[in-house]
């Protein structure tokens, strides 16, 4: 495995982040989402670290309106 700077890690994380989100967000639009699901959790949790690493890493790229891009 190939060794990776912060910025670079903290990047590959957000791009796996936004990948999981993407497939829940179809998930959604298909009706396979619901609030008491494992799923919804998921997408809370992964909307959450986004957001946390968007207020502290401004070199990282991350959507500006995440919410907006990944509704809960």
């Amino acid at each position: 495995m190939p060794e990776h700077n912060a910025v670079q890690t903290i990047s590959l994380v957000c791009n796996s982040l936004r990948e999981r989100l993407d497939k829940l967000n179809e998930a959604g639009k298909n009706g396979e989402l619901d609030k008491d699901s494992f799923a919804y959790g998921e997408k809370t949790a992964y909307v959450e670290c986004l957001e946390m690493i968007q207020a502290t890493w401004e070199k990282c790229v991350v959507p500006d309106d995440i919410e907006g891009d990944y509704p809960l």
